[in-house]
């Protein structure tokens, strides 16, 4: 398994799936770049590793079958809805992202070295897992030897360290850890990163320390658990006026319900927008910076739980009066 575009694995079995049988290896590859569907997001054509790995996913996730030499599509695959509505120009659509969600997750490999992580048992659908799943923590360290790992940079043109790194995932059901670049590269940035297009999984990094944080996403269409667990919280404190960390807010909400990241930013906004006179926003002295600025410095995943508004620019804290408590309607979060 490695780092693979969804979108192109499903141009390709669906050209293996309308020529089922026809083809050799090398021919395949070459039909497919002459179609356009091997190549990079800058036009050019794979190279032949490139093309050779991308068969190898779609034979190791069940999808095509290599039988005498010939490539097919699998054998229950062959009458599947998938293929009756698949349009080559545009981005996977919902139902292609749970077809493939449903493929990666029952697929025998990819829960016993990684999903397994996040549940207790094999799940029967993608629902089950996204329901019954756990959050996961993860631990990347990395150690340089000086000693070891030793290569040349040609593009430096200087012989430099390449650092070891121990990738570690830990839920409260199991706990393993990743060394070398074979497992780095299969699991971390290949089958995690699946699971995060294909939006199985959500990744945020909580503060500058790196703390990384795996979770199902599971959003059953109300945000009443939202405000249930924001107004929960300022009940809790004993001021009128709570301050709460957006970062930290949206990690615990997160956590806790398990919805897109995305939403939850979308329902604070909106708290503001409904309740002026109980929410306002206060931005961060520490992110005062030109969002370019932020971007070009690689400090993006570390901002993501921040708010983000052309006007006020980064925000960091959130202040709510608990009178708003008495003049929310809650239908409107149903």
């Amino acid at each position: 398994m490695r780092a693979a575009n969804f979108k192109v694995i499903r141009n390709f079995i669906y050209r293996v799936y309308h020529s089922n049988g026809q083809y050799s290896s090398s021919e395949l590859d070459s039909i497919s770049i002459k179609e356009g569907i091997f190549k990079k997001e800058n036009g050019l054509p794979f190279s032949r590793s490139t093309c050779f790995f991308y068969r190898k996913i779609c034979e190791n996730l069940e999808l095509i079958q290599k039988i005498n030499g010939k490539y097919y599509i699998n054998e229950s695959l062959k009458n599947h809805d998938f293929f009756n509505n698949v349009n080559s120009d545009n981005p996977l659509s919902k139902s292609e992202k749970k077809f493939f969600s449903e493929i990666i997750l029952l697929n025998e490999e990819c829960f016993n070295f990684f999903f397994s992580i996040f549940i207790k048992q094999k799940p029967k659908s993608a629902s089950e897992f996204q329901k019954d799943a756990v959050f996961c923590r993860v631990v990347v360290k990395t150690q340089q030897k000086n000693d070891v790992n030793l290569f040349f940079d040609p593009k430096r043109k200087k012989t430099r360290i390449d650092p070891e790194r121990e990738i570690t995932f830990i839920s409260e059901y199991y706990s393993c850890s990743l060394l070398g670049k074979n497992d780095i590269n299969a699991i971390f940035y290949g089958i995690r990163k699946w699971a995060i297009d294909l939006e199985i999984l959500e990744e945020f990094i909580y503060d500058k320390k790196d703390e990384r944080y795996l979770y199902p996403i599971y959003h059953a269409g109300s945000n009443l658990l939202i405000k249930q667990k924001i107004f929960e919280i300022i009940q809790l404190n004993e001021n009128n006026c709570v301050i709460l960390h957006i970062p930290t807010l949206i990690k615990e909400i997160a956590l806790e319900t398990r919805y897109p990241i995305v939403i939850i930013k979308h329902f604070l906004l909106g708290l503001r927008k409904d309740y002026p006179k109980w929410v306002s926003f206060i931005p961060s002295s520490t992110v005062l910076m030109h969002e370019r600025t932020i971007r070009a410095k690689n400090f993006g995943p570390t901002y993501d739980l921040y708010l983000y508004t052309k006007e006020r620019g980064y925000i960091s804290h959130i202040r709510i009066f608990k009178d708003i408590i008495n003049e929310v309607n809650y239908d409107q979060y149903l």
